[in-house]
């Protein structure tokens, strides 16, 4: 897959009990994209860090094309509000 372009990125890792802020996971968005990456990528999370994928998504529906959650457990400390 990397050969077609594809490129697995691992987003901002809890360093503590707060989790990730949302500024953190749009830092790295705007790094990637500033670099050449999707503007619209792929969102994937297993557990806990679904959540934080989904909710980075609901903050940015513009800037996601899709979302994968695999037993996704969707409470994080970014949303302003629980998912829908």
């Amino acid at each position: 897959m990397l050969a077609r372009g594809f490129h697995v990125v691992t987003g901002p890792v809890p360093f503590n009990a707060d989790g990730p802020m949302l500024a953190h996971w749009n830092a790295v968005y705007k790094h990637l994209t500033d670099h050449g990456f999707s503007a619209k990528p792929v969102m994937e999370g297993a557990g806990r860090s679904a959540g934080d994928a989904y909710a980075w998504a609901v903050e940015n529906p513009d800037k996601v094309s899709c979302i994968y959650g695999e037993n996704p457990v969707l409470r994080n400390f970014m949303a302003k509000t629980p998912p829908p």
